[in-house]
Formats: C-alpha cells, sequence, structure tokens
C-alpha cells in the first residue's frame, strides 16, 4: 500500500472520529439546553406557587377575606414580568385567564380555553409539575409561535400558573453554541490535513518517493 493511501486513510478515520465526537457532543449539548431551560422554567413556576401560597396563608389566618388574598396575589404575580417574559394564571376549571399580560384577555376564556386547559391539566397528571410543548401567544408578535410550557397546579385555589419559554430562543441559542463548536472543528480538522500533507511530503522526500518504487530503482 502507498504511503499516500496509508496516510490519506489516517486523515480519513480521523475526519469520520470528528464528525462522530461532534454529533454526539450537539446531540448533548441540545439535551443539556433544554434540560436546563426546563428547569429554569419550573423554577419560575414554582416561584409564583409560592406567591400564591403566600396570599391563602394570610387568608387562613384571617388576615384578608379570599377576595383579597386572591386579588393581591393575581396582582403579585402580574408584576412578575420582563419584556415579553411572564407568568400566566388560569382557573383550572373554568378556563378562564387569571393574570395575562394581554389585558383584553383577564376574566375571560380564550376561544381555544377548553383546548389550552386540557393540555395544561393533562400534563399534571400524576406530577406537581408539567410540560408540554405547544402553540401559543407572544407579546408584539401576530399570530402563534411555538413554546415550551412549565405548569403547576395550586390546589387550595384551583389555579394553574404557567410560563411559556420560546422555542425559536432555544433553537437560536444552540445554533449558536453549534457553530462555534463546529467552527473548532473545521479549524481542527484543516490543521490535521495540513500536517499529514507536510507529513506525506517529508516522508517521501527522505525516501526519495513511493517505497515500492525505491525498492524497483535499487533491484534494476
Amino acid at each position: 500500500m502507498k504511503v499516500k493511501t496509508r496516510i490519506l486513510m489516517l486523515v480519513v478515520s480521523a475526519l469520520l472520529g470528528m464528525l462522530v465526537i461532534a454529533g454526539t457532543s450537539l446531540s448533548v449539548l441540545h439535551t443539556s439546553m433544554e434540560t436546563e431551560r426546563r428547569n429554569q422554567q419550573k423554577t419560575l413556576v414554582e416561584l409564583g406557587k409560592a406567591t400564591l401560597a403566600h396570599f391563602h396563608k394570610m387568608e387562613q389566618e384571617g388576615t384578608l377575606s379570599r377576595e383579597q388574598a386572591q386579588s393581591l396575589a393575581r396582582q403579585a404575580i402580574s408584576g412578575m414580568r420582563q419584556d415579553d417574559r411572564y407568568l400566566w394564571v388560569r382557573d383550572s376549571a373554568t378556563d378562564v385567564n387569571l393574570v395575562h399580560p394581554d389585558p383584553k384577555r383577564v376574566d375571560k376564556r380564550d376561544s381555544n380555553a377548553k383546548e389550552k386547559g386540557d393540555e395544561y391539566r393533562n400534563a399534571l397528571k400524576g406530577v406537581d409539575v408539567g410540560f408540554l410543548t405547544s402553540e401559543g401567544t407572544r407579546p408584539g408578535v401576530k399570530g402563534n409561535v411555538r413554546k415550551l410550557y412549565t405548569v403547576t397546579l395550586f390546589g387550595p385555589w384551583n389555579w394553574i400558573v404557567g410560563y411559556g419559554g420560546y422555542l425559536d430562543v432555544i433553537d437560536q441559542l444552540f445554533i449558536d453554541r453549534a457553530a462555534i463548536m463546529l467552527g473548532i472543528g473545521g479549524a481542527l480538522f484543516i490543521v490535521i490535513g495540513l500536517l499529514a500533507f507536510r507529513m506525506f511530503r517529508v516522508i517521501l522526500g527522505e525516501l526519495g518517493g513511493e517505497p515500492h518504487y525505491a525498492s524497483r530503482i535499487a533491484l534494476d
């Protein structure tokens, strides 16, 4: 086998190995990013649930009436908003929006209220915090967008607290990180290719050509 062929095989093997490593790394990266986002959203809805529990405790202590406690709880959660990121609350029994950044939807049922409510209730079966991917709204954007929803139920009032993370944000972040990884991998492959080419020229220079050609010349 020619030295050139052997070196080429080494380079191809290195490339295939790098592709396998890159594919595995990207898969692990995507999974870890999704897990990280789920944990972040879980913390947010649990914070919202804890807020409801605070005002419910005041109701139980007699400091506030139920109506006062629920009104203050809704105000508190309404303030938990930054730009297009927000917590929302809806009555699990009636699917009425109790907290939402769009004031026109507060204390009203959406046209797809029952459908969305069933999605949230199904996600909560057997768990304290549920996750699902579905279509939803985004402030300032017409039409629906894909969102990762995280929901939890506050039992005493039968209210669902939820948060919807925009999947396009997660996808763009993944693409950015993947581009960096692939860029580094591509640079490494170029370096390996140049080193292999240099090695090939050095070896042939020392041998005076391919070994089998050199041996033929020696025999002649």
